[in-house]
């Protein structure tokens, strides 16, 4: 570009040069849609359980900080951002709060019937703790079946997808019930 005459404009062409800049553009707009979801998902949840003072707050965290575990165990881990994994996370939230939201409702319901923060846990869990653990077993199997790809994006893609799915399953049977419970106890202790 220094040897060209003023004016001139230089292009790069080839697959290669195309094929990076698709990469680039990934890069750069991977933190927009994971961002996008989270706020979609967040907004939903607020407008959903404003009502139950602490629910709302803590489903968002249950909802997205295993996706932020699973982007945060990707960099540590040393795994780069390709066409096939990008999109991880932003799925992976929409995905989630699907059992969220079942959860959430529950528990909901429960307080509605003036249960406490325990029996209305448990009925919760009752309830939907099942439909949410097959429905996530399934998801998981569903997007392991990509390990068995010639393309390694689609091994890489199913193996993130398949571990999201199982730490959002924790979060939403590990995570929302403690933090509704450390929630209560600190209402209790004022």
């Amino acid at each position: 570009e220094r040897d060209a005459a003023p004016g001139t404009r230089i292009d790069f062409e080839g697959g290669l040069v195309l094929a990076d800049r698709f990469v680039s553009q990934l890069r750069d707009t991977q933190w927009k849609s994971f961002v996008s979801a989270f706020a979609m998902v967040a907004i939903t949840l607020i407008v959903l359980f404003r009502r139950f003072g602490a629910l709302a707050p803590c489903s968002i965290v249950a909802s997205t900080l295993p996706v932020v575990a699973l982007l945060g165990l990707m960099g540590w881990v040393g795994i780069g951002v390709d066409p096939a994994n990008t999109m991880v996370g932003a799925i992976l939230i929409g995905i989630g709060v699907d059992d969220t939201i079942h959860l959430s409702l529950r528990y909901a319901d429960a307080r509605r019937l003036g249960l406490d923060t325990w029996e209305s846990l448990d009925r919760a869990l009752q309830t939907a703790g099942e439909p949410v653990l097959v429905s996530s077993g399934v998801l998981a199997l569903g997007f392991s079946v990509m390990l068995f790809s010639q393309w390694g994006g689609l091994v890489g893609f199913g193996l993130l997808a398949s571990l999201g799915v199982g730490l959002l399953l924790a979060g939403n049977l590990l995570l929302l019930p403690a933090a509704l419970l450390v929630q209560a106890r600190d209402r209790a202790a004022r």
